[in-house]
């Protein structure tokens, strides 16, 4: 269990270059104190000590008619009390970039970039949040995808995704997913799509294994009201021949500032480790 505090400090500069154009810089500095009584996710002998973190930030933002930028880089810096063979500079880096562009009226381009640098396995397992022995690792995801309007009602949307984990004395993973969505707008308030991936896993370490599995979901979304909107999806997934199914109910509420949901999800992901 984790027990927290921050400080968060925030500079905005934005720099006007033409009155349709706008440059934005945004660095900040954000100061945490984390107890954490199992840093070595141990069962039989946690470790437990207060973690002093300091992160500072970099975001980069432009913004015109058709393109839009956004660049982010901020890297944790962790002092521990206890446990000062911890202690670590770059305990944590993580860079992102993502680009978009409205190469027609009905036609948008993008482009996503995300890295991740750090001590610990689980910062690398975004979608499950498991965790891990504390190792060096780093993943690297690149992707594009286009979207378009068909008409005023139904888009379609087609994407591509690769995905590199590595980790230091352990397992390499590599992800290559491929997608098409297709979605219709029923009513204003319901929104039904189709979604088709196909995807490519190799792992690389003490066991190679290569993995391919496509699944096909439909998903319905509806909006309840100004703040609260349900999705349900199902669909079948092949892995290698053997079948399954993929199964999704998702309950969301949004204030002004903040927002929650309540969500069961049955599928199949990947765990770095």
């Amino acid at each position: 269990m984790k027990l927290a505090w921050c400080i968060v400090a925030a500079l905005m500069l934005p720099l006007e270059s033409r009155a349709d154009h706008r440059f934005l810089i945004d660095p900040s500095l954000q100061v945490n104190e984390v107890n954490d009584d199992n840093l070595n996710y141990s069962i039989d002998k946690p470790l437990r000590d207060r973690v002093n973190r300091i992160t500072p930030a970099l975001d980069l933002r432009f913004d015109s008619p058709r393109l839009r930028v956004f660049g982010t880089y901020s890297l944790d810096s962790e002092r521990y009390a206890n446990n000062s063979a911890l202690n670590d500079d770059r305990a944590r880096q993580r860079a992102g970039v993502d680009i978009k562009y409205d190469a027609a009226p009905r036609l948008m381009l993008s482009m996503q970039s995300t890295y991740i640098d750090t001590n610990t396995q689980a910062d690398l397992n975004v979608d499950t949040g498991l965790a891990a022995l504390r190792a060096h690792g780093r993943s690297l995801s690149v992707g594009s995808s286009a979207r378009l309007r068909v008409s005023p009602r139904f888009t379609a949307t087609v994407s591509s995704t690769t995905l590199t984990t590595n980790v230091v004395n352990g397992t390499g993973m590599r992800s290559q997913v491929r997608a098409l969505i297709l979605g219709e707008r029923v009513t204003p308030r319901d929104l039904f799509n189709i979604h088709y991936e196909n995807n490519n896993l190799s792992f690389s370490g003490a066991t190679s294994q290569r993995i391919h599995t496509q699944f096909f979901l439909a998903r319905w979304i509806h909006q309840i009201g100004m703040h609260d909107s349900v999705t349900v999806q199902a669909g079948p997934r092949l892995t290698d021949g053997s079948p399954s199914v993929d199964v999704a109910a998702i309950l969301s509420h949004t204030w002004r500032l903040s927002s929650i949901t309540l969500s069961y999800v049955r599928n199949q992901t990947q765990h770095a480790s």
